[in-house]
């Protein structure tokens, strides 16, 4: 079989012939370009970003930077000030987080129960529109980073 035929375009993404999930490829106003991915008999919810930026971006003066922003993000914003909320959210939803920063870029990403979508995607928006940096958590950041 030519694998021309073995894939057609989805919702603007060339996927496979077998793949009975639905998908949206878009890019929003800002630029941001989006992956949505509906699976039906999916038991979990699930988000991910990356960001273009990792630690060969860290200025000279200020190594592990990116490190350390990747930490301070998910410690409180100001729609959700308790330090902990994002990761007691997840928890009790039965999911979880992690993130990482590479040498070109740095991704974020979680999952959940199914019911936790829109409180997961609240809060984990929240980490790139407006984080806290408070003091506590940059002093104790900047020791562990």
């Amino acid at each position: 079989m030519d694998p021309a035929e073995a894939a057609h375009i989805v919702g603007g993404v060339r996927v496979s012939r077998n793949d009975t999930r639905g998908y949206r490829a878009l890019t929003l106003p800002n630029g941001l370009r989006c992956l949505l991915i509906s699976d039906a008999a999916a038991d979990t919810c699930a988000a991910a970003l990356a960001v273009g930026v990792g630690s060969h971006h860290d200025p000279p003066e200020l190594p592990g930077l990116f490190h350390f922003l990747e930490h301070m993000l998910s410690l409180g914003t100001e729609a959700f000030p308790d330090e902990n909320e994002y990761s007691v959210f997840l928890s009790e939803h039965g999911g979880q987080s992690n993130a990482y920063t590479a040498s070109d870029a740095t991704v974020y990403h979680w999952d959940a129960a199914p019911d936790a979508l829109a409180g997961g995607l609240d809060r984990f928006a929240a980490f790139f529109t407006c984080p806290l940096f408070t003091e506590s958590a940059t002093a104790r950041e900047l020791s562990a980073v």
